[in-house]
This record gives C-alpha cells, sequence and structure tokens, in this order.
C-alpha cells in the first residue's frame, strides 16, 4: 500500500513520542542515585565531627554521600557545597541505606571569628575574644593564606573543638581579607553563663550586649556581634546547633567529654554510660558513638579515647609530648637487588699521526 506523501509527517510525529516515552526515566529519581525524591528512608544517623577528606564528605572515618537534594548551611545561613573546608566542624544528618550513608544536611559551625589580640608560643597559642585558641602541627590553615604568620590585629575564622571553658582545640584556622568598614564583626560560640544587663557572660568572659532576646542561660548559643573602639559588643544571640538537636537514633561524635557523677557531658548536654578511669586520664579528644532513648536521653555505646580528629582512621593520639602529632604508617617494599651490568670497555689507542720530515738544511750550490 502506497502512503500518500502528504500523510507521513503525522506517523512521523506519533512514532517520535511513542519511541520517547519508552526510553523516559521514571519520575522522581535523583539522578546517578537511582533514589526517589520522596524520601531516602532508612535509618537516622546524626554525626558531630571534623570533614576529614572529600569523596563525598569524610566525617569520623565515615563517607557520607552527597545528594542533589542535600542543604547546607554555614554558622546558621544557607550556603552550598563549595563552601566546605577541610577541617571545618559540622552537624551532619543523614540516613543510611544499602550500607551507604546519604547526607540530607550539612551544617558548619565556626567556633571564632575575630581579631587576634595576643599571640604566646611561637605562634601555637592565640587569644581571640577572651578565647585561648590552640594549634597543632596538624592544623590546616586554609587557602586564602597556606602558611599564614599570626599576628596582633589579623582577623580570623576558626573551626575548633571546645576541650575547656574557654579553650579551643584548633582544627583549621583561615586568614581573613581586611574588611573596608570601621566596624569589624566577629563571631563567637559557647556556653551562656548569666544575663546581665546591657552584658552577657560567655563561659568566663563578659561581652557587651545590645541583643533584644536571649536563651536561658545554660544553653549553647551562637552570638554575634561588632567591634565598637576596640570593643567586642553583641548584637544578636541564638541557640547554637547541638546534640540535643540531633534527629537521628544513633549518633556518631567527635569531641571532648567531661566526666560527672552520673555519666559524661558533652558541650552541655548529659550523657549516661559507664565512667572508665582509664579514659579520664588520657587527654585529647574521643569519639563514641549515643544513643537517644524513648525518653530522650542520649546513654554511651562505644567510647575511643584520645583519638586524632584529623586522621580518616581515627588514629590514637600516643600519650607523651608527642600529642597530636599526625602519625603516617609507610608500608615497607623489598626492593629486589639486581647485579650491577659489567661491560668491558674495548681498548683503543687513540690515532697515531706520522709526522712529515721538512729539510731545513740549505741546498748545496751547483
Amino acid at each position: 500500500m502506497r502512503i500518500p506523501a502528504n500523510s507521513w509527517r503525522p506517523l512521523l510525529i506519533v512514532s517520535l513520542v511513542l519511541l520517547a516515552s519508552g526510553f523516559t526515566a521514571p519520575r522522581g529519581g535523583i539522578g546517578g542515585t537511582g533514589l526517589a525524591r520522596g524520601g531516602i528512608g532508612g535509618t537516622g544517623v546524626t554525626a558531630i565531627g571534623v570533614i576529614q577528606r572529600f569523596g563525598s564528605i569524610f566525617v569520623n572515618g565515615t563517607e557520607y554521600l552527597l545528594l542533589p537534594t542535600t542543604r547546607y548551611q554555614v554558622d546558621g545561613h544557607r550556603a552550598q557545597s563549595w563552601a566546605l573546608r577541610r577541617g571545618n566542624v559540622v552537624f551532619v544528618e543523614a540516613r543510611t541505606r544499602d550500607h551507604r550513608s546519604l547526607a540530607e544536611t550539612v551544617r558548619v559551625q565556626h567556633a571564632l571569628v575575630g581579631i587576634i589580640r595576643s599571640v604566646a608560643h611561637n605562634g601555637r597559642a592565640l587569644r581571640i575574644l577572651g578565647q585561648t585558641v590552640l594549634m597543632s602541627r596538624t592544623t590546616v590553615r586554609g587557602r586564602t593564606a597556606p602558611n599564614p604568620h599570626f599576628r596582633v590585629g589579623m582577623e580570623v575564622r576558626v573551626s575548633a573543638l571546645p576541650s575547656a571553658p574557654g579553650r579551643w582545640q584548633a582544627t583549621r584556622i583561615e586568614a581573613l581579607k581586611k574588611p573596608r568598614s570601621r566596624d569589624m564583626s566577629f563571631l563567637i560560640r559557647g556556653k551562656l553563663t548569666a544575663v546581665r544587663r546591657h552584658a552577657l557572660v560567655l563561659g568566663r568572659h563578659l561581652f557587651l550586649s545590645t541583643a533584644r532576646t536571649t536563651p536561658p542561660p545554660g544553653t549553647s548559643v551562637l552570638a554575634r556581634g561588632v567591634y565598637r573602639l576596640g570593643h567586642a559588643v553583641i548584637t544578636r544571640v541564638r541557640a547554637a546547633t547541638g546534640l540535643s538537636q540531633a534527629h537521628g537514633r544513633r549518633v556518631l561524635i567527635a569531641g571532648y567529654l567531661t566526666p560527672t557523677r552520673t555519666g559524661w557531658r558533652y558541650e552541655g548536654t548529659t550523657l549516661k554510660g559507664p565512667v572508665a578511669t582509664a579514659i579520664m586520664s588520657r587527654p585529647g579528644p574521643s569519639f563514641f558513638v549515643a544513643v537517644r532513648t524513648a525518653r530522650g536521653t542520649f546513654v554511651i555505646r562505644r567510647i575511643i579515647p584520645a583519638i586524632h580528629v584529623m586522621s580518616y582512621g581515627l588514629a590514637r593520639v600516643p600519650h607523651g609530648p608527642s600529642l597530636y602529632r599526625a602519625r603516617i604508617d609507610r608500608p615497607r617494599m623489598a626492593m629486589s637487588r639486581s647485579p650491577r651490568l659489567h661491560i668491558d670497555r674495548p681498548a683503543v689507542s687513540g690515532p697515531i699521526f706520522m709526522r712529515p720530515r721538512i729539510d731545513l738544511s740549505r741546498p748545496s750550490p751547483p
């Protein structure tokens, strides 16, 4: 049967539509993951620790895949994935599925952003906003200044773990560019100890305050403010992201634990669990796994004391003066010894030139 010349176009359009519908991917999928957009399901897990490396991100020795739907925050503000840096202290909400951890939310919380007031111990101890920041040989110092010479008056951004009230163990320090405005802003994270008239006490340091609303004392807060006439004045205060806001039932944390009579304490939150004397006697941060109970309390199930937070394998830190020194185990390779090749060079003598004899005597007269 012969098809009329004017009727082949509708048939071609219908065939192309049917062909396209056969190869169209199902709706609701996330590219490259095969997961539906309606929810990734699985068991909820919360990780609090330091970004050790990328690909997607590794926190506390576990890889968390970054999805197109993953949300990011930096100090409470929306951000993108490229804002993450190695050494940042992060709060990751994830779900496990098929033995993989899929990140839903990644929140970065800096410890301090402010001006250096003093430098001690050959630049390894800084004084910022009344806080002491201790650095180690493994501290990552940022791209803006790969090897900065810290000095008084420099503005820096610090990612750190609180080792004691008013003391921080830095995991990343970035030198910031000098702002154009006179009023330089600052940020500090800590425990709100007391609220006074036109003043707030964070830890053991008193700050002037113009904030209208403040959380109750005993809350871990994130305070922002500006320097005015050389004094730090807090303008805004809000509750910081802490362990009490963890959505997952299992919580994996790398940080400092404080022993109490009833158990442990982590940044203002009390955790139940056995208090071991061996763990208390060893310095440095610890890695622990806690489980949320039906009553909302946390019970520690496992503790690894004195770890190296920047080590992917959470290697333990040796006790002694070599604290926080990175230990790299290099594999021993047995090198096969091959005999040297001996080349017999032929004895070649130099060329012999025959010099012509020239008789310089005068010829005899005839």
